[in-house]
């Protein structure tokens, strides 16, 4: 009797599994994603710790069934990332899919001339910072807070016929598949049922002809605090697609952010850690939040495009919204889609840094608005808008974007942009008319306000300037002055300009950009500044040893090119004598556009000049060398 209650028992015991085998068709392998970046302590402490247990663990996958997988998937083109590989898939299902490795190679971005080389084995080393798995975490955060998103899943890419020309290349990798946010068929529904689907740029363009039509601001804020709470820093332009819906006010577009391969990236070690300071962006996801400058410079663009019309109130109750709807439940549950075999390795840490995160969400979010509002954006369309600025008070700048009256040629209807300016927060107001026959007017008195720029386009603009700030000549003397901070910008023919006493109009042709990437997100900087560590070391026979460093500051301004100035201050101390220098320089590129002032003082003792005697056929004796018989004092 007790060997049949064994046996009983046993089967019950066996049969979920029994059972779980039977009704799950896939098949599974069991794989290492990256047995390469397993290393010792001594090379941890020096490279970093990064995720490389969890890249050196085995984990269980699905092997993707090409056969099955939407019906049957057809590969159709390679993707176009510089560090991942990715093919795109037409499925059965009438829906594009795509397959994303997890592990990368970086050496597209590296000089030609560094490519197998060691820089690139060390580069390639570096992929472990990033965790394989973010994605299966994040985005169930970003469900929570109704953010689209495609739903990645992890799978075994096999190295099969049906992959055709892309076998060689694809097969036999692990990585996500999941839908591409694209448009639907024969005017059916796209991505999550969307009217259509562009990329960023297509996007910018198409919206400057369709004032009519926007951006979802706020979700797009929502997607940018869980940025910030996941510590995915790289957010640029290409990072994102656009899914259009008709909603009661009119059309408005809604951001789908991809691609989350840099979302809990850890850079510690010695070496990842100087080069994070010297590439600030490289953010080390901890508990606390690093400068927030630094986490969204990657889209400080698309920031400053979508973002600068939510108000302060708008603002924080949205941080607030994202703090209630991530509770500790929603952060266990995301967590628990990793892999089994890695959640006992990355969990707790993982799960315990994104509660911290949240927690302290509110800082982070006002030190984001005070950063999109500092210097702020706002641009108009290609047809004929009515701009009014109001200078309100030393407190508040009203601006304001209508529709043009062609025959009034004044503002009509609603405003299509609308936002009071916090004064302490705003010092530069950037605003852009792009084309169409446009009007711009500003007025009102203060004694503290920001630099207002407007930036003219293609046709017959207008601008008006009845706008007064007061303060005192050159800012510091005690003689009433009115400030020149109302600036024009446009080089149209057909320009008129009524001035203020602070007005400042410039004609001069700026060049047209060159390309999307140059038109959107330019490498020039135009506000701000940065400072800069200088170090100076040399070792030649006249000094000896030569060690000191410096300081240098780094200011940019708008159309400044490279910057408005640079100002570097430095000392050293030479081995040999015993002598010291110290050194002022400065660049100046505002005063005169296309030129420079440079500006050196100096005061130093490691000069060397020496004395050997008349002639050239002036004996030299080693030993009077040594005791500096031939150094002439100065």
């Amino acid at each position: 009797m007790k060997s049949y209650y064994f046996i009983l028992l046993f089967f019950f015991e066996l049969q979920p599994l029994i059972n779980s085998q039977q009704n799950d068709n896939k098949n599974y392998i069991t794989i290492i994603p990256g047995e390469q970046y397993a290393a010792s302590g001594f090379y941890e402490f020096w490279f970093g710790e990064h995720w490389r247990d969890v890249w050196a663990t085995p984990v269980k996958v699905e092997i993707l069934d090409l056969n099955e997988f939407a019906g049957g998937l057809t590969p159709i083109r390679r993707g176009g990332g510089m560090q991942t590989k990715s093919l795109q898939f037409k499925g059965e299902d009438g829906k594009i899919w795509k397959f994303r490795s997890v592990d990368k190679d970086p050496s597209k971005v590296l000089p030609e001339d560094l490519r197998e080389s060691i820089a690139e084995d060390i580069i390639k080393d570096q992929i472990s910072s990033a965790n394989p798995y973010a994605a299966l975490v994040v985005v169930p955060l970003l469900n929570a807070v109704n953010v689209l998103e495609a739903e990645p899943r992890l799978v075994y890419l096999p190295d099969e016929e049906r992959l055709g020309e892309f076998k060689e290349e694809f097969g036999g990798i692990l990585g996500f598949i999941e839908e591409h946010p694209s448009e639907g068929e024969d005017h059916l529904p796209g991505f999550e049922n969307a009217i259509a689907v562009k990329g960023t740029y297509k996007l910018f363009d198409y919206l400057a002809k369709k004032r009519s039509q926007k951006i979802d601001a706020e979700e797009f804020l929502n997607a940018r605090l869980m940025d910030l709470i996941v510590g995915d820093w790289d957010r640029h332009m290409d990072q994102w697609r656009w899914a259009k819906y008709e909603e009661s006010d009119g059309k408005i577009w809604k951001p789908i952010p991809r691609d989350r391969d840099q979302a809990f990236s850890k850079y510690d070690g010695v070496f990842p850690f100087v080069a994070a300071y010297l590439v600030p962006q490289l953010n080390h996801f901890g508990e606390k939040y690093p400068q927030i400058e630094d986490l969204t410079w990657n889209g400080r663009f698309l920031d400053r495009r979508v973002l600068t019309e939510l108000d302060k109130r708008t603002w924080d109750s949205i941080t607030g919204m994202v703090q209630a709807k991530i509770t500790d439940e929603v952060v266990d549950s995301a967590v628990k889609r990793l892999p089994p075999e890695v959640y006992s390795i990355s969990a707790d840490e993982i799960s315990f840094k994104l509660k911290s995160r949240r927690d302290n969400l509110q800082w982070a979010s006002d030190e984001f608005y005070g950063l999109v509002n500092k210097y702020a954006d706002v641009f108009c369309s290609d047809d004929d808008d009515y701009l009014e600025v109001n200078r309100l008070d030393d407190k508040s700048t009203i601006v304001s974007v209508f529709k043009r009256d062609k025959s009034m040629g004044d503002g009509k209807g609603e405003p299509l942009f609308y936002k009071i300016f916090d004064n302490e927060i705003t010092i530069d107001l950037r605003i852009y008319l792009n084309d169409g026959d446009d009007k711009a007017y500003v007025y009102g008195k203060c004694s503290e306000g920001p630099v207002v720029r407007i930036i003219g386009g293609e046709g017959k603009d207008e601008f008006i300037d009845e706008s007064i700030v007061h303060g005192y000549f050159l800012l510091v003397t005690p003689f009433p002055a009115v400030q020149r901070r109302t600036n024009f910008y446009d080089s149209g023919k057909n320009t008129k300009v009524i001035k203020g006493e602070g007005t400042v109009y410039d004609d001069f042709k700026w060049p047209e950009p060159t390309d999307d990437l140059e038109k959107y997100e330019p490498k020039q900087l135009d506000r701000g500044h940065n400072w800069l560590p200088v170090s100076i070391i040399g070792l030649n026979t006249d000094y000896g040893l030569t060690i000191g460093g410096g300081i240098q500051l780094n200011k940019y301004n708008f159309r400044e090119v490279p910057q408005e100035y640079m100002q570097q201050i430095t000392a050293s101390y030479a081995t040999r004598f015993g002598n010291f220098a110290a050194a002022y320089e400065a660049d100046f590129y505002s005063l005169l556009r296309g030129g420079r002032l440079n500006l050196l003082i100096a005061v130093t003792e490691q000069f060397a000049t020496r004395y050997f005697g008349y002639g050239n056929e002036t004996s030299f004796d080693i030993n009077l060398e040594k005791n500096d018989y031939y150094k002439v004092d100065q």
